[in-house]
């Protein structure tokens, strides 16, 4: 099964906070529920599936103890809640795809005994019942295209957008019509705020939409709406088939009010995923991977961008990092880079049968073949995706890992080979190929854990794996600033940190005077001694120098191609000391030094040490002694 270990302790959490008792409330997608962590370090967990259930030994759904088969979150098997507050009589609210779930508390009992789901149908008793019964016609919630205001008397104010659609046959892009991401209750006058975007309202009374196509909508309260954009309110689509062309004139009310928009095209996105204001009134937004703030004072909007990635070092004399962009005036681009070490997870030789599946969808590819080491598909199709299995549980490789692999596509229609590569729904790389040759895709995971690949090639005669590597990086240093374009120095780079990150920070006093990062790249630096390019003609593991040592010793071997190594320490006993060399490693030359610490940073006591260099079928041992 998929999901045999549920999601509700696995995967991603969200809607975390603590409340004034010291508890802990967590929401999980897939198998929906939410948990609640105890300050007696238990944990309660409410489901849809079960009901109630104590989840302080186990995360399994089926396996935790049941507490009781009510209440009940109103969600779908497979579907999303998120906690959001409490009340002031302990009530909890909890968004879904469905709705929004509020769970009864019950001070007598001292725990939340019933439930309920506000829906665009209606109210539906979901006690002992995730799908619910109905109990009431009104009030009705909706967030597609809008949020619903919730008061204290149980009437409800919609919100709703309004578009004027130019495209010759407009097409309305369905968000589901009751889900709910976002809700918070104005303690002023005890309204709740649900949408499905993020709604919130300032001590003014502006309330602030932020919308993942049009920008951030403010809605004041004198009835005119200001909308934050990218471009003068007009916003296109473009998927395959499909073009959707509109502008949003206004918002309007369920009694009649109407807000007319007026365009203020101050963002270099219109992606709006947050907005929020400071202790000063400061106004931040958060659209795509910026951060704009417009400060009220009628300067032009700061703006602050980052981007990231990272590179292995190992194959290269890489001394220095530099980079082309482009600066405009007032505008501030700088470099930042840190070096890491790495243990490997799991590197996948192709050798028997094929861990490829095929989306069911798609019978008609042709071959799918293990050839000389490399992983092989024939007649590969349209829209097709390769489900690659790594054979480890659900959620083996955490995030942070690096995922690298090496393919290539031949018999292409335009002289490219085209390939997605993902994880995760957040953690991705693409990729552009010349025909027929190979080409490495890099980049680390950053949001949640995962055990498979996903391929996305595009149609071509033949799609070749060669390697795929997924790597736990380790002993990140700390941040250092890059301050010559023409080439920084990289400190701690050596053949034991072969991972280098690097992430370029933006700002400028105006949005549309942002700076440009062209190119990132690799030099040497004029002074600093590399490698020699000789290339040994076998694979040797040198004596460490010096031997015997106090503080650090240095252990040299050579590869005579470039391949996947392993550098470990043992103890006179067997036990492993500590993983030194980890991966993927360049032929010539390497030197690695050890500082006499064991892979949880402790020094280890005085003794006699082996040492030993894996690489393929090569297996070589040294001993050296520590004296303190």
């Amino acid at each position: 099964d998929e999901y045999s270990r549920p999601a509700i302790l696995l995967h991603d959490p969200g809607g975390i906070w603590r409340d004034p008792e010291g508890n802990v409330y967590l929401g999980f997608h897939l198998k929906a529920g939410i948990t609640i962590l105890h300050p007696d370090s238990t944990s309660t967990s409410y489901t849809a599936e079960r009901g109630v259930i104590n989840t302080t030994e186990t995360g399994s759904l089926i396996g935790a103890p049941l507490i009781s088969r009510t209440p009940r979150i109103g969600a779908s098997s497979n579907g999303v809640a998120k906690p959001f507050f409490r009340d002031r009589e302990g009530n909890l609210y909890v968004g879904t795809d469905r709705g929004l779930t509020v769970l009864h508390y019950n001070r007598e009992l001292g725990r939340y005994d019933t439930s309920v789901i506000y829906r665009s149908t209606g109210v539906w008793d979901t006690t002992e019942d995730p799908r619910g019964t109905l109990l009431s016609a009104e009030p009705k919630i909706v967030t597609r295209g809008g949020f619903s205001v919730l008061h204290a008397d149980e009437t409800v104010t919609l919100f709703s957008m309004e578009r004027d659609y130019t495209s010759p046959d407009p097409i309305v892009l369905r968000m589901p019509e009751d889900a709910v991401r976002n809700a918070w209750r104005d303690t002023t006058n005890g309204d709740v705020y649900i949408g499905y975007l993020h709604v919130w309202k300032d001590s003014e009374g502006d309330i602030y939409v932020s919308d993942y196509s049009d920008g951030l909508h403010v809605i004041h309260p004198e009835g005119r709406t200001t909308l934050y954009t990218s471009a003068a309110g007009r916003v296109e689509f473009f998927y395959p088939e499909l073009r959707l062309d509109y502008t949003t004139t206004g918002w309007r009310d369920s009694n009649g009010q109407f807000y007319p928009v007026s365009i203020d095209p101050i963002l270099p996105f219109s992606i709006v995923k947050k907005s929020w204001k400071d202790a000063d009134g400061e106004l931040y937004v958060i659209c795509s991977g910026d951060v704009l703030r417009i400060p009220q004072d009628g300067r032009g909007p700061i703006h602050g961008y980052l981007r990231s990635g990272v590179m292995d070092v190992s194959d290269t004399p890489i001394r220095a990092i530099g980079w082309k962009g482009h600066t405009p005036p007032g505008s501030v681009l700088s470099l930042q880079t840190r070096t890491g070490t790495s243990e490997a997870c799991w590197i996948e030789d192709f050798e028997g049968e094929s861990p490829i599946q095929v989306s069911a969808s798609k019978p008609e590819i042709g071959d799918i073949r293990i050839e000389e080491g490399k992983l092989v598909i024939e007649r590969v199709p349209k829209n097709i995706r390769l489900f690659l299995e790594t054979g480890q549980p659900k959620g083996y490789f955490p995030a942070g890992s690096i995922v690298r692999v090496r393919v290539r596509g031949i018999g292409t229609e335009d002289g490219y080979h085209y390939v997605f590569l993902r994880v995760n729904l957040s953690d991705s790389r693409n990729g552009r190929v010349k025909e027929g040759e190979w080409q490495e895709l890099m980049f680390m995971t950053l949001h949640q854990p995962f055990h498979r690949l996903t391929f996305e090639p595009s149609e071509c005669e033949r799609f070749e794996i060669d390697y795929i590597s997924i790597e736990r990086p380790e002993g990140w240093t700390e941040w250092v600033e890059a301050m010559h374009p023409e080439g920084s120095v990289i400190p701690h780079l050596d053949a034991d940190h072969p991972y280098l990150q690097w992430r370029a920070l933006f700002s400028a006093e105006n949005a549309n005077a942002l700076p440009s990062l062209d190119e990132v790249r690799l030099d040497s630096v004029t002074g600093v001694s590399e490698p020699s390019s000789a290339v040994p003609q076998a694979i040797s593991l040198g004596q460490n120098v010096p031997n015997p040592f106090n503080v650090q010793t240095v252990i040299p071997y050579q590869l005579q191609t470039a391949s996947r190594v392993r550098l470990e320490i043992f103890d006179v006993l067997g036990r492993k000391v500590r993983t030194l060399a980890s991966g993927r490693r360049s032929a010539g030359a390497h030197r690695v030094a050890w500082d006499g610490r064991d892979g949880e940073g402790k020094q280890v006591s005085s003794g006699v040490y082996l040492y030993t260099l894996k690489v393929a079928s090569y297996r070589k041992g040294r001993k050296m002694l520590m004296m303190r």
